[in-house]
């Protein structure tokens, strides 16, 4: 399943003969969320390509650290990775998404570039240049003010899941906390919005 322009999604029994470019992400779902198929999966994916690959972004942040908040099968991680990123965390309080996730980095050949684990928000410390956070509305809210807390000045904040009739409360929410609204996409009745950390 070609999800965006280079990245390539398949799963671990079908075969795939790669073109110059691509970057094959080998996905086993088990029981956690995210294979590609998903409209806020795929928006989050093109809107990373986009940020990541962007020369003004790795001039700014040659040593992208990436958080996905939230990681599932670690999908949106793995193509951080894949797509240049220095270092990504990923998690999830799912214990069975964490095992996923693990196994799915491990089969990508890409442990020495991502780690997941098993911890909330509230315990993650250090400050990163992507957070991407695919995550129902109401936790979006809730996390705000922490999300806000470990992103780089200026770094890029990449939230998905988000219904048609959300996003306009959604945007409020974050941007009197602090946040610059820098595009959005629609798919459907989902959306992905990406948003950067004002410079204070």
């Amino acid at each position: 399943m070609r999800l965006t322009e280079r990245i390539v999604v398949r799963p671990s029994w079908e075969d795939f003969v790669a073109g110059p470019g691509d970057i094959v992400l080998e996905i086993d779902p088990g029981m956690a969320f995210g294979t590609g198929s998903h409209a806020s999966t795929y928006l989050s994916l093109r809107a990373l390509e986009d940020i990541i690959l962007a020369d003004a972004f790795r001039n700014k942040f040659p040593q992208t650290k990436v958080l996905d908040v939230g990681t599932g099968t670690g999908i949106l991680g793995m193509a951080a990775a894949k797509l240049g990123a220095y270092r990504v965390l990923g998690i999830d309080i799912d214990p069975e998404a964490v095992k996923i996730a693990s196994e799915n980095v491990q089969r990508n050949a890409l442990v020495d570039k991502m780690v997941v684990i098993s911890q909330n928000l509230t315990e993650i410390t250090g400050n990163f240049s992507i957070i991407l956070a695919n995550i129902t509305y109401l936790e979006l809210v809730r996390l705000c003010p922490l999300l806000f807390a470990r992103l780089e000045e200026e770094g890029i904040l990449i939230l998905s899941g988000i219904l048609a009739d959300q996003i306009q409360d959604l945007l409020g929410v974050y941007q009197r906390h602090g946040f610059n609204l820098f595009s959005t996409s629609r798919e459907g009745e989902w959306f992905c919005t990406v948003l950067t950390k004002i410079s204070r």
